[in-house]
């Protein structure tokens, strides 16, 4: 089953705004249309799936901005799906690795310190570029 998280707000929290830490467990995360800022890490995070499990993750229209940390980590195996955010002042705009199919598409990154952060091994699966 996917969870999905649509027009709501998540702000001024310690770490992350939304986290998904998958390890070995089958998740599936959809985020559409909601607002996360000012929070001590990133505004919307995947974490692990290094021990297996089938993830789905898909983070479209949101408004990501003023996080310490990036404002959306893709740092979990799996699909993952990003797309028509716009993403400003992070870190990282974007910061994603891991095995699965990647889709990075029709976002707006701009004032971050880094826009897009790729491992290199990902690179050539997504045709990653800096975009600031």
């Amino acid at each position: 089953s996917k969870s999905v998280i649509s027009q709501s707000e998540f702000y001024g929290n310690f770490y992350n705004g939304i986290e998904c830490i998958c390890y070995q467990y089958n998740k599936s995360l959809i985020v559409l249309n909601s607002i996360s800022h000012s929070n001590g890490g990133s505004g919307i995070s995947t974490l692990g799936g290094d021990s297996g499990g089938s993830h789905y993750f898909e983070f479209i229209g949101n408004e990501i901005y003023s996080n310490n940390d990036s404002g959306i980590d893709a740092l979990a195996n799996g699909t993952q799906f990003i797309s028509e955010n716009i993403i400003y002042d992070n870190d990282f705009g974007i910061w994603s690795r891991g095995n699965g199919q990647f889709s990075i598409t029709k976002n707006i990154l701009h004032n971050n310190s880094k826009g897009l952060r790729c491992n290199s091994w990902l690179r050539s699966k997504i045709g990653c570029y800096k975009s600031d």
